[in-house]
């Protein structure tokens, strides 16, 4: 083999060896896991690389992206496996880990601030225990539901303590950090103030998911009927003057709320 014959060989060796690298160092991120459905305000994400792009409706998200939401921002967003997630005004929600394809079900998001409201879909139903989303207090896994969070950190309705707010529509919820594992079941409320805490129940919805202050306990245990708060198939608000549909319909009127941002 001469040696021209031969330098031109280790040059595609070397090409190849390079095109290999660069495919297998792309990140596993750069995948799609969803796409969005509602879009109002400001609303972007921010990819592993830093990078920051409009989520309009329509807009693919993707695996290792933070959903980021302005003061005036509202997201819905639906993922491959047909969970449902709205994000709220002023948050950042981070898609750690997700895979929806056969057997492999895994789904990791970290809650950095803000709020969400979410239906589970065949990863919640399926393999619970493949669920978690990560808060500043505590884990939560679910059991097949329809829930919402918000974490306060100075930035909620006057007198709300800081901490995560949790709130169950539908199914349960379990809530995991230094202090124990703490269930909340359907129309139930709780706050979990720092991660060395346990999870106190509410007796009455909190103003920081539903932006109305509560007047009276409710809920069954109480046996008085709540004049806002969760009630199965009901409009929900996520940013106390609007509302999106539970089942992720376009958005209407809430009866703690006014018109759809």
């Amino acid at each position: 083999m001469s040696s021209i014959e031969s330098c031109k060989r280790c040059q595609s060796i070397s090409f190849l060896a390079l095109f290999c690298i660069l495919v297998f160092a792309l990140p596993a991120s750069a995948e799609p896991v969803g796409r969005v459905l509602v879009s109002s305000g400001s609303a972007q994400a921010q990819s592993t690389a830093g990078g920051l792009r409009p989520l309009a409706p329509g807009a693919v998200v993707q695996r290792g992206d933070t959903l980021i939401t302005g003061a005036d921002g509202n997201l819905q967003v639906r993922f491959m496996d047909d969970a449902l997630l709205m994000v709220r005004p002023g948050s950042r929600l981070r898609v750690d880990d997700y895979r929806a394809e056969g057997n492999a079900l895994h789904s990791v998001l970290s809650l950095i601030a803000g709020g969400i409201r979410t239906l589970t879909g065949r990863i919640g139903k399926a393999r619970r225990d493949a669920y978690i989303l990560n808060t500043p207090t505590s884990t939560i896994g679910v059991r097949g539901t329809d829930f919402e969070l918000r974490l306060c950190q100075g930035d909620c309705p006057a007198g709300s303590a800081d901490g995560l707010y949790l709130g169950v529509a539908e199914g349960g919820i379990v809530a995991r950090n230094d202090a124990g594992a703490f269930d909340l079941n359907a129309r139930e409320y709780g706050l979990i103030r720092n991660k060395q805490t346990a999870l106190e129940k509410l007796d009455c919805p909190p103003e920081a998911l539903t932006g109305v202050a509560c007047a009276a306990p409710a809920g069954p245990a109480s046996g008085v009927e709540p004049e806002y708060g969760y009630r199965i198939g009901e409009d929900r608000e996520p940013s106390g003057s609007g509302s999106f549909r539970a089942k992720g319909l376009a958005c209407g009127a809430n009866r703690a709320g006014g018109a759809c941002p």
